[in-house]
């Protein structure tokens, strides 16, 4: 591949087209002319017009394709900044992504959103918002915030990057047709803005008033049955592939021509380490592959169909007037991105951001996040060994739970049942939560950590009451994060000084001391890959089946507390 002089008109010579109107591959020239594309021509054509050409492209024979765009994720998931996470998933051919910036908004409300908001500009990576509609998520746990209709509705006039409500998690709420929830949906629709729906295991009659409220999408399909019950009912289906929920398999079977416009590839949570070895968006189409879909099926669910339910004009497919939001790729199996091109300009090279754009300063009002109580004495529960206690057992690659039960005699590491337990830590209740956990598989040691989804309280598991409590007062020294204790002695730590969530380094820097907590947790016993990522969905209680927040044990198929003792 070889390249002249970077100026406003660039022609991008010799290349394979991906056409998603069409779903062929064309051989076509195509024209760049101030960010957009002008048109696309064969070689003869080409040489007919009577164009200044400042640039041409040679591209050998290499796949052309639309920028990719992730059609749903928590920025904060990745524990980084949008300026380093740019420095990652641009090259790799991610030109926008759509955010919901509901964990950043759980811990300290608007303020925090706009102050997001600010960090995305001047990088070569759109990022446009959900406003997210659920902040806390549900009553059933203690946020930093909330946001009202009132603030969503400042925020839909008032944030340019706004396109639509986010993940509407309480749908028990919508259902029920509670007026503060149906206010909220009555803003997005009324400005004809789509609706992100959350329906995990929803079904039937149920799922049909949810989607008659104006939802439009789902993210939370975990079977290829509970897919196609959610497309015949007009849902447009987003398949996710995260750190924690790997769906992409189960879901493969529902991407077919017929349903194409109606399905979306989103990565939702994406890990540091996961970005830096696996990838982003580039990975789900590697994975859709493998699995037997079409590869321009995959790529059209990353980008065409994206930019279609979102409201994204002249952005997903490669036509004249479109923007110049483009990726090349050497092949449509490997999918290596050899070229990035955002709005008519070469942004990465080979791997690499051409030009790399630091991060603006920390709002002061982002630090300072974690005031916890006296946790002395109050993380473990005092159960009578003769009886039987509730477990939450965790599934492995899913967020959602099962709820078991256990003899109390049998808690310890030896029959994999661990003590956990979630502490408020936002200055306002106190409020501790226990829990019994089976499937970590942790022989000794904890693990605390103050991203725990949705209010993100200080949640922490381990086998004794000694190192929990030390591992929640090393995360607490560093204005969030997450650290393991062993044996009383700190092993590893992450700092997130940013609302408890994110770090102010490098994807790489946040890679190395992942790997050094996951490395220190399975010489420990762990037997899941993902365990930080596992342990920050124990408790979300929107996620069947059984969940624990700082107010207790949560019964998520009926929205009521339970007591540990059965």
């Amino acid at each position: 591949m070889t390249e002249g002089e970077n100026k406003s008109d660039i022609w991008l010579c010799g290349g394979t087209v991906v056409n998603l109107f069409t779903m062929t591959l064309e051989d076509k020239d195509v024209l760049i002319s101030d960010g957009e594309i002008q048109g696309l021509y064969d070689r003869q054509e080409r040489e007919a017009l009577q164009t200044e050409v400042q640039e041409i492209i040679e591209l050998q024979g290499a796949y052309l394709a639309p920028g990719l765009i992730d059609g749903h994720m928590h920025i904060e998931s990745t524990m980084v900044t949008p300026a380093a996470l740019a420095q990652v998933i641009v090259p790799r051919g991610t030109t926008s992504i759509i955010a919901d910036p509901h964990e950043i908004a759980n811990v300290l409300g608007l303020p925090a959103i706009v102050g997001l908001s600010a960090m995305t500009k001047q990088l070569p990576l759109d990022i446009f918002f959900m406003i997210p509609s659920c902040v806390p998520a549900t009553p059933l746990e203690t946020a930093g915030a909330e946001l009202q209709v009132e603030d969503i509705q400042w925020l839909f006039e008032h944030l340019p990057q706004a396109i639509g409500l986010a993940e509407v998690m309480n749908y028990p709420a919508v259902i029920a047709k509670e007026p503060s929830i149906m206010a909220k949906i009555e803003e997005a629709k009324r400005r004809n803005l789509p609706i992100d729906g959350h329906a995990p295991a929803l079904s039937g009659d149920d799922l049909q008033r949810y989607i008659s409220a104006g939802i439009s999408t789902d993210h939370e399909c975990v079977t290829a049955q509970e897919g196609w019950e959610k497309l015949k009912r007009g849902i447009h289906l987003l398949i996710r592939e995260g750190s924690a929920a790997k769906n992409l398999t189960q879901l493969a079977s529902c991407l077919t021509t017929e349903s194409a416009d109606r399905i979306s590839f989103c990565t939702d949570d994406r890990h540091p380490e996961d970005l830096l070895v696996e990838g982003h968006l580039d990975h789900l189409l590697r994975q859709a592959v493998k699995v037997g879909i079409d590869p321009l099926l995959a790529l059209k669910a990353c980008s065409w169909t994206t930019a279609r339910h979102y409201g994204l004009s002249r952005r997903g497919a490669i036509a004249p007037g479109y923007l110049a939001d483009l990726v090349v790729f050497e092949d449509l199996e490997n999918f290596q991105a050899s070229l990035v091109i955002k709005k008519g300009t070469v942004v990465a090279r080979k791997g690499l951001l051409v030009e790399e754009r630091g991060d603006p300063s920390i709002d002061p009002i982002f630090t300072n996040t974690v005031r916890l109580p006296d946790i002395k004495g109050k993380l473990v529960p005092s159960i009578d060994s003769r009886k039987f206690v509730r477990v939450i057992g965790l599934q492995k690659n899913q967020i959602t739970t099962s709820y078991e039960e256990a003899k109390a005699k049998d808690i310890g590491p030896a029959q994999d049942l661990l003590y956990a337990a979630v502490i408020e830590r936002h200055g306002k209740k106190g409020s501790i939560g226990q829990a019994i956990v089976r499937g970590l598989g942790l022989q000794k040691g904890a693990l605390a950590s103050t991203i725990a989804h949705d209010s993100h309280n200080l949640i922490v598991i381990g086998t004794s009451a000694e190192d929990m409590e030390k591992a929640c007062q090393a995360v607490a020294e560093t204005g969030g994060g997450i650290a393991v204790v062993v044996d009383g002695e700190l092993q590893a730590r992450l700092p997130l000084p940013i609302a408890g969530l994110m770090s102010t380094a490098t994807v790489e820097e946040v890679a190395v001391e992942l790997k050094k907590i996951h490395q220190v947790l399975w010489e420990a016993g762990c037997t899941i890959s993902s365990p930080v990522m596992t342990l920050s969905f124990l408790a979300l209680p929107v996620i069947p089946e059984l969940k624990i927040t700082d107010q207790g044990l949560v019964d998520v198929r009926t929205f009521q507390f339970l007591s540990l003792e059965v």
